[in-house]
């Protein structure tokens, strides 16, 4: 499935990879300051385009929590919305991030997430060593481009210096996995964490 002997770096995708996030969590904080429902806010709660100019670093974070509030219809302040926000975190996934430690002395690793400022600051301050794993983390917010738009693979692969075949990519996402592929990029779709173990142990047998 992969060319092992070409591969110069592995990408990864932070959420869902190396880090465990959970949405529920979130809706249920915010359901505290609406008349909705955890389940209500969930149907309602999408990836819209205040959603991703917020990953773009586009529009700042109190600018997307007064469209949250009115959206959700929640009587919460900013503070309170942002610490409803902030609850997706609820762990690093320990077989990948001990994974990952093991071999980056070996190959260099990096991360490519789409994220934006507050929780780039809540993840680095709970889970500090998760940023030592990489050599670079890749913030969407930062970059100014998001997964799957094949301009954000672009951005990172020259930042890293490498052509698409010399990457191995790890994501939970599909959509990002198969814009990856479509760009010769060699990728896995994420679907627990022992299928990352796995690959890495294939790539060091190799």
């Amino acid at each position: 499935m992969f060319d092992f002997s070409i591969i110069k770096a592995l990408l990864f995708d932070l959420g869902g990879v190396v880090i465990e996030i959970n949405f529920q969590r979130v809706f249920n904080s915010w359901s505290k300051y609406s008349h909705l429902n955890p389940n209500q806010i969930r149907q309602l709660f999408y990836f819209d385009k205040p959603y991703q100019q917020h990953e773009l670093g586009k529009i700042e974070s109190n600018n997307y929590y007064e469209h949250v509030r009115s959206t959700l219809d929640l009587d919460a302040s900013n503070s309170e919305i942002e610490l409803g926000w902030n609850k997706i975190f609820t762990g690093e996934i320990n077989p990948v991030v001990k994974r990952i430690g093991d071999i980056k002395n070996k190959i260099n690793c990096y991360a490519f997430t789409n994220t934006n400022e507050a929780h780039q600051n809540t993840w680095e301050k709970a889970y500090p060593n998760i940023s030592l794993l990489f050599n670079k983390v890749f913030s969407s917010w930062k970059l100014g481009y998001r997964k799957p738009d094949p301009t954000a693979f672009e951005a990172v692969l020259n930042l890293m210096n490498l052509n698409a075949k010399e990457v191995l990519f790890f994501d939970d996402t599909e959509e990002n996995v198969t814009t990856a592929r479509s760009m010769g990029i060699q990728a896995t779709l994420v679907k627990h964490a022992l299928h990352v173990t796995s690959v890495l142990d294939q790539l060091e047998e190799s």
